[in-house]
């Protein structure tokens, strides 16, 4: 198999190779991932929300890239032919570095194209998303998760914050479709979020107080799934996830 019309790099091609066509989530992938999935995690609240989501858009074969995609933490949800994950940063799971306003593949080779907290990372997000329509094949699915109030991070690669309308403007723009949006919690989920990320998260890793700081963060979580339980407020949500398409 071949992503830009020569032979894909050794990681892409051992991937490619493997059943299932995705190679076993490493350590750091993991834990990534379990930021996610355990109620000690600071992002379980959004969790909760968004693994179901991604499960139903899960795709079984076909050719899947996920674009900035940092650690990759939900890799084994895309059990594709074959699954290339692209980053500027060297430090991640990336099978290519590349840049995201350039991705190094032939048009139209995407079945499924993941962009999760990347596009208000780009200081040109309307490139993006050309270079996105331009590797997705009509008929194929992106994935773009985006957070509509997360505070500053990744300085100074941190540019915008998109309202579901806002992508749907931009995206109509580049010849994209948004197709549905999927709200990931509501009030509750947003404040565990802030809580967990930004004040207990920081006493986790602190040795002596790093298990009170994790029971704290479970308590956080259990109360955000009880409020939005009892008072869900979607249009409050912290991050909602979007499918979108070719417009024709």
């Amino acid at each position: 198999m071949t992503l830009a019309g020569t032979t894909a790099p050794r990681e892409v091609r051992a991937a490619a190779q493997r059943p299932g066509g995705v190679r076993p989530l490493g350590p750091r992938e993991r834990a990534a991932l379990r930021r996610f999935t355990r109620i000690t995690g600071p992002n379980w609240a959004t969790g909760r929300h968004l693994i179901p989501a991604l499960q139903r858009f899960s795709s079984p074969s076909g050719v899947v890239l996920d674009i900035g995609c940092g650690q990759s933490p939900f890799r084994e949800f895309f059990p594709a032919t074959l699954y290339a994950g692209f980053d500027l940063n060297r430090s991640g799971a990336a099978d290519i570095i590349a840049d995201i306003r350039a991705v190094p593949v032939r048009t139209g080779i995407a079945d499924v194209v993941l962009m999760f907290h990347v596009l208000g990372d780009v200081d040109e997000p309307t490139h993006a998303l050309r270079e996105l329509r331009r590797i997705l094949r009509p008929g194929g699915r992106a994935l773009i998760l985006e957070s509509t109030c997360y505070p500053p991070h990744d300085l100074p690669y941190d540019f915008f914050r998109f309202m579901p309308n806002g992508l749907a403007a931009l995206a109509a723009r580049e010849g994209l479709r948004v197709t549905a949006v999927t709200p990931l919690g509501g009030l509750f989920t947003r404040i565990a979020s802030l809580v967990n990320n930004y004040l207990l998260g920081r006493f986790v890793v602190i040795r002596g107080i790093g298990g009170i700081a994790r029971v704290g963060v479970a308590m956080v979580n259990i109360v955000s799934a009880l409020g939005d339980r009892i008072a869900r407020a979607e249009s409050l949500s912290e991050s909602y996830l979007a499918e979108l398409g070719h417009a024709s």
